[in-house]
């Protein structure tokens, strides 16, 4: 199989299959199961992944073992008073 396939935007079909038109059939089904799935779990699965380790060990934050292990995840946000946090990126 050949790994460079690619859509032709302005024709909209795959170049490999040209009778495939882009957004149709097959493609539109997986669009919508792993593509769409997909985009949801990066934005919003991995933030809320980080959100749960981050809780889950809010206790220890201040500890060696815990800022050296998680302290990436972290480390660049200041916390001021109602829990807002700002970023020094």
């Amino acid at each position: 199989m050949n790994l460079l396939l690619q859509a032709r935007w302005g024709a909209g079909y795959w170049q490999q299959d040209m009778s495939q038109r882009c957004y149709e059939g097959f493609h539109l089904t997986a669009v919508y199961a792993i593509g769409i799935p997909g985009a949801i779990l990066l934005c919003l699965g991995i933030p809320a992944a980080t959100l749960a380790v981050l809780f889950r060990i809010r206790d220890r934050l201040q500890e060696p073992r815990t800022a050296a292990t998680y302290g990436f995840l972290y480390h660049q946000f200041k916390c001021g008073t109602l829990a807002v946090c700002t970023s020094d990126l």
